[in-house]
């Protein structure tokens, strides 16, 4: 009898601590997601499979790439899907302007199987949101890009329509996770020529900023927003959100192009509440000049995506 007792006392005790491990591993999966972002490839499909192979070693929970994937041609378009299509996980598009050069939205989201032109989507802990800045203000109206029609005044265009800003603010009431948000144009305030950040970005920032001031002093329910479009590699941070701009893949323009395709894998740990970014090193393919820069700031442009650690 004290054989059996002990046999089901040493099952009970093996069948909890199994449970508990896995509810253990389980919690830790789910509190340390993985990501890997590019943004900007301009129809470089080379630079693009760079990213691809990287993320196959990798093995990040899901990537995502920022917007401006082609120019929206239906050929270039597709030899991007191609490469892009390779990864076997999970994967995810933000619209760029520059895929509505020879597309309308409609066509480009339904080529990349996208849920929409904005959507949101959870893995772990984080809820993720996608937003599109691609619209004009025509006539009291915001209207979408569509073949190149957004070549206006830069305060007309690179807009986020109200009604989006709406269900950006219902979808992250909903939610009980941290939430990150992900854009093209940006909701930072960096302004240097050539560069747009989303004109009428303070909408998007009052519902942060709303959503954040529900939570006790110093916590945070929106904690970072990642963003592409300005090829520039900066970081901000405004209210205590932290905001990213991912270098482009390619380089900045013609005479500062790069040797290598700038991507970033992002750690998101919700054990000790950090943002890592490891990027990647490169080098200009020319050493630029001054006519190489023209106008544009020297202490802004990098070659390199810089490896950061952020706390939130």
């Amino acid at each position: 009898m004290l054989k059996v007792m002990n046999y089901l006392f040493l099952s009970v005790f093996i069948l909890i601590s199994t449970l508990s491990l896995k509810a253990a591993t389980g919690d830790e999966l789910a509190s340390v997601v993985k990501i890997g972002i590019i943004s900007d490839v301009h129809d470089q499909p080379e630079r693009l499979q760079a990213f691809m192979d990287k993320a196959m070693e990798e093995k990040p929970d899901f990537i995502i790439q920022l917007g401006d994937l082609s120019n929206g041609k239906p050929e270039s378009n597709v030899r991007m899907l191609e490469i892009w299509n390779t990864y076997p996980g999970r994967k995810y598009h933000v619209l760029g302007n520059h895929e509505l050069d020879y597309a309308t939205k409609e066509e480009i989201v339904g080529r990349q199987e996208m849920p929409g032109t904005y959507y949101s989507f959870d893995c772990g802990n984080y809820h993720f949101v996608v937003l599109d800045c691609n619209f004009i203000l025509k006539d009291g109206e915001y209207r979408d890009y569509a073949n190149a029609n957004y070549y206006i005044d830069k305060q007309f265009r690179d807009l986020i329509d109200p009604e989006q800003v709406e269900w950006f603010r219902q979808d992250v009431m909903r939610t009980d996770k941290k939430v990150i948000v992900f854009s093209h144009e940006t909701f930072d305030d960096i302004e240097i020529r050539g560069s747009n950040p989303v004109p009428n970005r303070l909408l998007v920032r009052e519902v942060i900023r709303e959503v954040n001031d529900r939570l006790p002093t110093g916590e945070h329910k929106i904690i970072a927003c990642f963003a592409g479009h300005d090829h520039l590699d900066h970081y901000n941070r405004i209210d205590g959100v932290h905001f990213f701009a991912v270098n482009s893949a390619l380089g900045f323009k013609k005479g500062l192009e790069i040797k290598d395709s700038l991507y970033e894998f992002v750690m998101l740990d919700d054990r000790d509440r950090t943002i890592r970014i490891q990027g990647v090193q490169s080098e200009f393919l020319n050493s630029p000049t001054d006519e190489d820069y023209g106008h544009y700031p020297k202490e802004l442009i990098f070659p390199f995506i810089q490896d950061r650690k952020v706390s939130y």
